[in-house]
């Protein structure tokens, strides 16, 4: 091969090259092969500049990975060279110049002077309590929290904490931070925002760890419940995207900012020649994204200053930029297009609910990948995605689900069985996706119809605050009118249960929510087990199967739980007799908890 023989692009560019292109159809030689950058007039977004590597073969002109080559490069324009008009220069790495602070300045400036999408802000609940970061009886080495007069403008922190270490305020500690917290004593990402804050023009700054007093139940349940308002009236909110706790601080990036480069000639759009420099792209994973709280925080935030691995970056509901360099594609975890579509979404009032409702299956898709230090977060971390969600379209937000898409929505499954459902603490009701510890989804095809007959009787839950009715739940039950089927199932090691009704073999497939019924012989009668379908949706397109929710009666009859999801008969021809099955069985209301 050529980049074995001493090719400088190949040797740069094979290893990415080679998996993905066949090459058999060319041949690789010098007079063969022709290497440009391409300049694309439309980006990721609109105004947003990019380009990409091409190379061609002469002889047939044909393009050799323009798309699969694209992802592993990027391209930069050097310091002010005359393509530098259009190709952005390479990252500023230095997050504590100058420079660097300008940015952030520049991009606030305009953002409040230019951008009406990102000033529509509502008349919500302000912080109880924020930082003082420029009291006139100290200097700048000491914090103060304080209660603010009026509503003067202020930065939001959005971090990982990394372990509940070093200060934090409860009622033992109150008084001490009122009185003055010198710089030195707080964790460094907290010191960094501090200089970030300062830097921008803003003398306050909202942190949960300072701003919250832990130890108050009735303190601590308000404020979670305003958290929505606080991230989206925040002047700017610091992302301190690299650091994967308090202690680490944000300001150093962990990647050098340039690897190994090529300089290729450019032809910009004017005519004119120029120079850029092009190298492997270095994909980065910002720890802040695998952190649950975060993504409400980033959502509901008008602006985000996020200081990344490598670079640093200004988003707002109106453009994104980057301090040099390229702007990434996944942001806060979500792609551009997604994170700005729900933002957009939550603040127009007019948008329609169906399509609110597929946003908030695709976040909560999303969420679950995350991690959380404590499982009793799982419904709190994202109430106030929930709450802002609810105040532009106003339905009933029940345990993780939206009482106006109830009945497609309780068709949730984890991506794996086998996590164990908690016993120690009470999370939500059996039917919510919060009971479970994991990653949800659903699958439910656009072919599947609600069955006609099957109604929510009702459905409610039981804050464990009043004060915070979108957070921590302790209880909720679920009462639905349907034709349900009952009797004793055969469950094999391939997810699939069997019962003998009426003379005729049914088999299904079965989704476990845990590991509980998995396993269990399917030719020991001893080991068959009593289980309750319900099936909600229809496929008409898919062998007319249904699809619906696994239930097991509890010690109090009558009452039930789920344990999975069901799709079924899987034979076509059983689909008729099962379907008398269920009507000779009648309606019944069944309670689920």
């Amino acid at each position: 091969m050529a980049y074995k023989a001493g090719c400088v692009l190949l040797q740069l560019f094979g290893p990415h090259l080679l998996p993905a292109l066949d090459f058999s159809a060319v041949k690789l030689s010098d007079k063969s092969v022709q290497v440009s950058v391409e300049y694309m007039s439309t980006g990721l977004l609109s105004k947003e500049p990019s380009c990409s590597l091409i190379i061609t073969s002469k002889p047939s002109k044909t393009k050799l990975g323009e798309d699969s080559f694209f992802n592993p490069t990027e391209t930069f324009a050097p310091q002010g060279s005359l393509a530098s008009k259009w190709i952005p220069t390479a990252p500023n790495s230095d997050f504590c110049s100058k420079p660097s602070l300008e940015f952030v300045q520049r991009c606030l400036s305009d953002c409040l002077e230019n951008h009406a999408r990102c000033n529509q802000t509502a008349n919500s609940r302000y912080p109880s309590r924020l930082l003082d970061l420029d009291s006139p009886s100290s200097g700048q080495d000491t914090v103060f929290l304080t209660t603010p007069k009026g509503r003067p403008p202020f930065a939001a922190l959005s971090y990982c904490w990394g372990g509940d270490i070093g200060f934090k305020t409860k009622e033992s500690t109150i008084a001490k931070a009122q009185a003055g917290l010198s710089l030195a004593e707080l964790p460094q990402t907290i010191q960094d925002a501090v200089f970030v804050c300062r830097g921008a023009g803003l003398h306050y700054l909202w942190v949960d760890r300072l701003c919250i007093v832990h130890d108050r139940e009735l303190d601590f349940a308000a404020e979670m419940n305003r958290m929505g308002d606080i991230y989206s009236q925040a002047r700017i909110t610091i992302v301190a995207g690299n650091s994967a706790t308090s202690e680490e601080g944000f300001l150093n990036p962990q990647l050098p900012h340039m690897p190994r480069s090529l300089q290729l000639p450019f032809n910009c759009p004017t005519g004119e020649g120029s120079k850029v420099v092009i190298s492997p792209r270095q994909q980065e994973i910002e720890v802040v994204n695998s952190r649950g709280w975060t993504l409400q925080e980033s959502l509901l935030s008008q602006r985000l200053v996020f200081y990344g691995s490598r670079q640093l970056e200004w988003t707002c509901r109106t453009v994104s930029k980057a301090d040099g360099g390229h702007p990434s594609p996944y942001l806060v975890g979500l792609s551009r297009h997604e994170s700005a579509h729900f933002s957009n979404s939550i603040w127009d009032a007019g948008e329609k609910h169906d399509l609110v409702w597929r946003m908030w299956i695709q976040l909560v898709k999303h969420y679950t990948q995350r991690n959380l230090s404590h499982l009793s977060d799982r419904l709190i971390a994202i109430s106030a995605l929930a709450k802002k969600a609810n105040e532009a379209f106003q339905d009933k937000y029940l345990a993780g689900l939206w009482r106006g898409d109830l009945l497609r929505q309780l068709q949730w499954r984890p991506q794996r069985p086998w996590i164990v459902q908690p016993d120690e603490i009470y999370i939500a009701p059996s039917w919510s996706w919060a009971s479970l510890e994991g990653e949800i989804d659903w699958y439910v095809p656009k072919s599947s119809e609600i069955e006609g007959e099957i109604k929510i009787i009702s459905c409610k839950v039981v804050p464990v605050s009043p004060v915070a009715p979108y957070g921590a739940l302790s209880g909720g039950d679920l009462i639905i009118r349907g034709r349900a089927i009952s009797g004793h199932f055969g469950l094999d090691n391939n997810w699939s249960m069997r019962t003998m009704m009426f003379g005729t073999l049914f088999e299904f497939k079965f989704y476990p929510d845990t590991d509980e019924f998995l396993f269990k012989g399917l030719d020991d009668v001893n080991k068959a087990i009593c289980f309750t379908l319900l099936p909600i949706s229809k496929d008409e397109n898919w062998n007319r199967t249904y699809r619906g929710l696994v239930l097991q009666e509890n010690q109090d009859k009558e009452i039930y739980r789920r344990i999975g999801v069901f799709i079924g008969p899987l034979w076509k021809d059983d689909e008729t007799v099962f379907r008398d099955i269920l009507y000779l069985r009648g309606l019944n209301d069944i309670t689920i908890v």
